[in-house]
């Protein structure tokens, strides 16, 4: 989806549906998977609440930078490593996700 969709046709939407679940009481946690960090840039305009929830590297980088607001979360990008890797392989990929919300 190009910028120009996103502005004209979903984010007005989405906004208008998660201010209505804050307006409700509710902390909502969207998830979005896949760099969502271009898209990070349209968030502030929201009400704060607890965002954006995200589930890669680069969108985590983007995330603590972009908003003081904001709660990331999410697992591993590298699930193979719980199949195949060492326990210290394990142990380092989670503490570099850590690290990035610091």
């Amino acid at each position: 989806m190009s910028d120009e969709q996103f502005e004209r046709f979903y984010w007005p939407t989405f906004k208008g549906l998660v201010e209505t679940l804050i307006d409700q009481g509710l902390i909502p946690m969207p998830l979005f998977e896949g760099d969502y960090t271009p898209r990070l840039k349209y968030w502030p305009s929201c009400r704060p609440a607890r965002w954006p929830a995200t589930s890669t590297r680069s969108t985590a980088r983007s995330s603590r930078r972009s908003s003081a607001t904001g709660c990331a979360s999410g697992a591993t990008s590298r699930p193979r490593l719980l199949c195949t890797g060492t326990p210290q392989q394990v142990k380092d990929d989670v503490k570099e996700l850590i690290d990035l919300f610091r």
